[in-house]
């Protein structure tokens, strides 16, 4: 969700909930990880301002804390559903970019925002 940090810089909040015997795993360190495997990506990255843990009646919260990005949302859907008439520049940026991700060794899958929302619903957050 979009929020701000204490000096009122543009920011995205990411919160996540589980008993505390399964907090762990991608959902947990995956930004932290990215963080140090690739810095900014060469400002491609939103950074990773802070995060903070913790446990309370058994259930153990993770939040994160990172720049917001300015530039418009290309897609809703993981799937392009139209052309988006970008540049060659914006390619070739992208296929750098992936290359350098590419050459790191992983064993991180990607998780849809519609497993992020029903964990959200689940633990009664509501992320409007």
């Amino acid at each position: 969700m979009p929020a701000r940090t204490a000096t009122g810089q543009p920011a995205w909040l990411r919160l996540v909930s589980s008993p505390e015997d399964k907090a762990a795993g991608k959902l947990w360190n995956g930004a932290i990880d990215a963080q140090h495997v690739f810095g900014d990506l060469d400002g491609r990255q939103p950074a990773l301002l802070a995060v903070h843990d913790a446990v309370d009646d058994g259930i153990t919260y993770w939040a994160e804390l990172s720049a917001r990005v300015d530039q418009p949302v290309l897609s809703d859907d993981p799937v392009l559903q139209r052309d988006l008439q970008l540049p060659d520049s914006w390619w070739t940026d992208l296929a750098g970019t992936l290359k350098k991700v590419a050459a790191v060794g992983t064993d991180h899958v990607a998780v849809r925002q519609q497993y992020m929302d029903r964990r959200g619903q689940k633990v009664g957050l509501h992320l409007s």
